[in-house]
């Protein structure tokens, strides 16, 4: 049975139908983030929904208590206890270094078992870092979104393609950054918008090169086999 014969209109249907409520649902938490009615998780962050109450500061504050909340009751040790502590009650004042240094003491923590589970913590560490413009920080994150992109499930989501343009947004923030090593041709591109809006205009310029790029072909295509020479015209 040929691919032709096997495709079922009804489940292509159905899955049209999971997308628009899946794109549906992301819409209102992105509503209610910035309403300050929901916490986004760090996989949404990465996805590119907005930071709580639409404030990196309100974000970082309420990722803090909530960090200091959970390794209290996980550990005992006073190790990691106090040390997190002291970087927790800094965290209002956004700053890359003791971002950093949090991370690391996530990870220490993690290896030496006193607390369970630290990838979404490390991840918000990494998109606080790229959102105070850390260039390396920024192409992690463009790393970690095309990944997820790569492994979502595509037919089940909004628009598949979304993650692969913010993937390429986040890295194309991070090469146009002069602290980046890039060897490539082009120069460092200064901006005073926010991280996230330049991240958001990159990535829109790009989808649109692309787009212009596939309809200029479909084009092309058109043309072409309108001129080639018809079987009546060659008898």
């Amino acid at each position: 049975m040929s691919i032709r014969d096997s495709w079922d209109p009804l489940d292509m249907r159905h899955m049209r139908n999971q997308r628009c409520h899946d794109r549906a649902r992301v819409e209102s938490l992105w509503t209610a983030a910035r309403e300050g009615t929901h916490v986004p998780s760090s996989d949404e962050l990465l996805a590119g929904m907005p930071f709580f109450k639409d404030s990196l500061r309100e974000d970082m504050l309420r990722f803090a208590r909530d960090l200091n909340h959970r390794v209290s009751f996980e550990t005992e040790h006073p190790e990691p206890l106090q040390f997190l502590k002291v970087l927790q009650a800094s965290l209002g004042e956004p700053d890359v270094g003791i971002l950093r240094s949090l991370d690391t003491a996530l990870v220490n923590a993690w290896e030496q078992g006193w607390i369970n589970e630290v990838r979404a913590d490390r991840l918000r560490c990494r998109i606080y870092m790229a959102h105070l413009g850390d260039p390396d920080a920024a192409d992690a994150i463009g790393h970690d979104v095309l990944r997820a992109a790569y492994s979502q499930d595509w037919h089940l989501r909004g628009r598949p393609d979304d993650l692969v343009w913010l993937a390429l947004g986040w890295m194309g923030l991070a090469s146009t950054r002069s602290r980046f090593c890039n060897l490539g041709p082009g120069q460092a591109i200064p901006s005073m918008a926010p991280v996230g809006d330049r991240v958001a205009s990159i990535a829109y310029e790009l989808e649109l090169r692309v787009g212009r790029a596939v309809v200029e072909a479909h084009w092309s295509d058109r043309r072409g086999l309108s001129e080639q020479p018809s079987h009546r015209e060659a008898d």
